[in-house]
């Protein structure tokens, strides 16, 4: 036993002093970053000399479609009143531009059912087409998980519940 225990000291004795000689060396290193922008040359050779302006992608798009477009993309009040609503479920995927929010599987007081929810967001019109749901109910039977029938009027229920929330947050938005 001893002998083993020795051969464990000498190893990690030689691994710190390992490692301390490859920082103490790395250290005296003199590293110069390189001047030259060798993209920038090259694109500028060829001819390529793209002005790109840092205007925002709701800018850019109101421009190429016309400013009267009234264009909002799917970040607006109702994406974020799903998400407040969703925010007690682990998320797997939250995408603002996209307008779309994915939970993970969630399972509130029994642990032999879970449900899972795909939120996406069309537009801000806040009217039955504006959100869509998709929930995903399984429940275990006591060696594996099992797909579910899933209850519309709970998906209406959700889906009204965070219409209204929106368009009473919008009416007190335009009335302050």
């Amino acid at each position: 036993m001893p002998k083993k225990l020795s051969k464990n000291n000498n190893l990690a004795t030689f691994a710190v002093v390992f490692i301390s000689l490859v920082f103490v060396s790395c250290s005296n290193l003199d590293v110069v970053p390189n001047k030259t922008d060798w993209y920038g040359e090259s694109m500028d050779a060829k001819g390529n000399t793209l002005q790109v302006d840092s205007i925002p992608i709701t800018e850019r798009l109101a421009k190429m479609l016309g400013d009267d477009l009234n264009l909002e993309l799917k970040n607006g009040i109702t994406f974020e009143v799903a998400l407040s609503q969703f925010s007690i479920m682990p998320l797997l995927s939250v995408d603002r531009a996209g307008g779309i929010i994915i939970t993970d599987w969630y399972s509130s007081s029994s642990a032999d059912e879970r449900v899972k929810f795909n939120i996406i967001i069309k537009d801000e019109m806040m009217n039955d087409e504006s959100i869509n749901i998709n929930m995903f109910k399984e429940s275990f039977d006591g060696t594996s998980w099992r797909q579910s029938k899933v209850n519309n009027e709970t998906v209406n229920k959700i889906k009204n519940l965070i219409l209204e929330k929106a368009k009473r947050l919008q009416a007190t938005a335009e009335l302050s």
